[in-house]
């Protein structure tokens, strides 16, 4: 599938699942990816993200990009500070559970 790094070619509401694997940390604009994921899921859908790097400080996020070799070669690690709005998953809201 096509598509511009924070642009989704779905039609809203399209989508039951969302799997993002080591994705969300490379998306240089995280909120509008995030907004795109929302369009594109149905009522109900669930965005499943894993293996995010989310880091609590600066200096956590500079040792973790002086440490990766990837980053160091090409770039493109984009770590979120968990205090950015939308960026901790422990705020994520997920589907309801079947009771």
């Amino acid at each position: 599938m096509g598509g511009a790094r924070s642009w989704v070619p779905l039609v809203d509401s399209s989508i039951d699942i969302v799997y993002a694997r080591q994705v969300l940390h490379h998306a240089a604009e995280l909120e509008r990816l995030m907004s795109e994921v929302a369009r594109v899921l149905r009522p109900g859908g669930v965005l499943m993200a894993c293996r995010e790097h989310v880091v609590d400080s600066e200096s956590q996020k500079q040792a973790f990009l002086n440490s990766h070799p990837v980053h160091r070669l090409a770039g493109g690690e984009c770590l979120f500070p968990s205090a950015v709005p939308g960026c901790d998953p422990r705020q994520w809201s997920f589907a309801d559970s079947p009771d």
